[in-house]
Protein backbone atom coordinates (compact mmCIF):
# COMPACT_ATOMS: atom_id res chain seq x y z
CA UNK A 1 0.00 0.00 0.00
CA UNK A 2 1.40 3.38 -1.01
CA UNK A 3 1.87 6.01 1.66
CA UNK A 4 1.18 9.00 -0.61
CA UNK A 5 -2.00 10.80 -1.62
CA UNK A 6 -2.95 13.67 -3.92
CA UNK A 7 -3.41 17.18 -2.55
CA UNK A 8 -5.00 20.19 -4.26
CA UNK A 9 -5.03 23.61 -2.60
CA UNK A 10 -7.29 25.92 -4.61
CA UNK A 11 -9.05 29.25 -4.74
CA UNK A 12 -11.63 29.97 -7.44
CA UNK A 13 -9.01 31.93 -9.40
CA UNK A 14 -5.78 29.95 -8.92
CA UNK A 15 -4.12 26.67 -8.05
CA UNK A 16 -1.84 27.07 -5.03
CA UNK A 17 -0.67 23.43 -4.83
CA UNK A 18 -1.28 20.35 -6.97
CA UNK A 19 0.75 17.23 -6.29
CA UNK A 20 1.32 14.02 -4.37
CA UNK A 21 2.22 14.32 -0.68
CA UNK A 22 3.05 12.17 2.32
CA UNK A 23 1.17 14.32 4.85
CA UNK A 24 -0.67 17.57 5.36
CA UNK A 25 -1.57 19.42 8.57
CA UNK A 26 -4.38 21.98 8.41
CA UNK A 27 -5.57 24.62 10.92
CA UNK A 28 -9.11 23.32 11.50
CA UNK A 29 -11.58 25.04 13.84
CA UNK A 30 -11.31 22.22 16.38
CA UNK A 31 -7.49 22.30 16.27
CA UNK A 32 -4.80 21.16 13.88
CA UNK A 33 -5.65 18.06 11.87
CA UNK A 34 -3.12 15.73 10.27
CA UNK A 35 -3.93 13.80 7.10
CA UNK A 36 -2.04 10.74 5.86
CA UNK A 37 -2.64 8.40 2.93
CA UNK A 38 -5.88 6.38 2.99
CA UNK A 39 -7.52 8.63 5.59
CA UNK A 40 -11.22 8.09 6.18
CA UNK A 41 -13.50 10.43 4.18
CA UNK A 42 -14.49 13.66 5.95
CA UNK A 43 -15.09 17.40 5.64
CA UNK A 44 -13.62 20.10 7.87
CA UNK A 45 -13.69 23.89 8.13
CA UNK A 46 -10.31 25.59 8.03
CA UNK A 47 -9.39 28.79 9.85
CA UNK A 48 -6.45 31.19 9.65
CA UNK A 49 -3.06 29.61 10.14
CA UNK A 50 -0.55 27.53 8.19
CA UNK A 51 -1.15 24.49 6.00
CA UNK A 52 1.94 22.30 6.42
CA UNK A 53 2.75 19.92 3.58
CA UNK A 54 5.38 17.16 3.30
CA UNK A 55 5.80 16.14 -0.34
CA UNK A 56 6.88 12.72 -1.62
CA UNK A 57 10.56 13.76 -1.64
CA UNK A 58 10.32 14.62 2.08
CA UNK A 59 10.45 18.40 1.53
CA UNK A 60 8.33 20.47 3.93
CA UNK A 61 6.36 23.52 2.75
CA UNK A 62 3.90 25.86 4.44
CA UNK A 63 1.06 27.89 2.96
CA UNK A 64 -0.53 30.75 4.89
CA UNK A 65 -4.32 30.74 5.23
CA UNK A 66 -5.55 34.30 5.73
CA UNK A 67 -9.28 33.58 5.66
CA UNK A 68 -11.55 30.58 5.93
CA UNK A 69 -11.79 27.46 3.82
CA UNK A 70 -12.83 23.83 3.60
CA UNK A 71 -11.01 20.52 3.49
CA UNK A 72 -12.49 17.47 1.78
CA UNK A 73 -10.81 14.06 2.04
CA UNK A 74 -12.05 11.16 -0.09
CA UNK A 75 -10.58 8.23 -2.04
CA UNK A 76 -6.95 9.02 -1.15
CA UNK A 77 -7.27 12.64 -2.27
CA UNK A 78 -7.48 15.85 -0.26
CA UNK A 79 -8.88 19.09 -1.65
CA UNK A 80 -8.56 22.38 0.21
CA UNK A 81 -10.75 25.25 -1.00
CA UNK A 82 -9.75 28.70 0.27
CA UNK A 83 -11.44 32.10 0.35
CA UNK A 84 -10.31 33.96 -2.81
CA UNK A 85 -10.48 37.37 -1.12
CA UNK A 86 -7.93 36.46 1.55
CA UNK A 87 -5.50 34.05 -0.14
Amino acid sequence: MENKFHLDILTPSKVIYDGDVLSVIVPAYKGEMGILAHHEPFLACIKEGDIKVRDVSGKNSAFKVSGAGFLKVRENKAVILLDPEKN
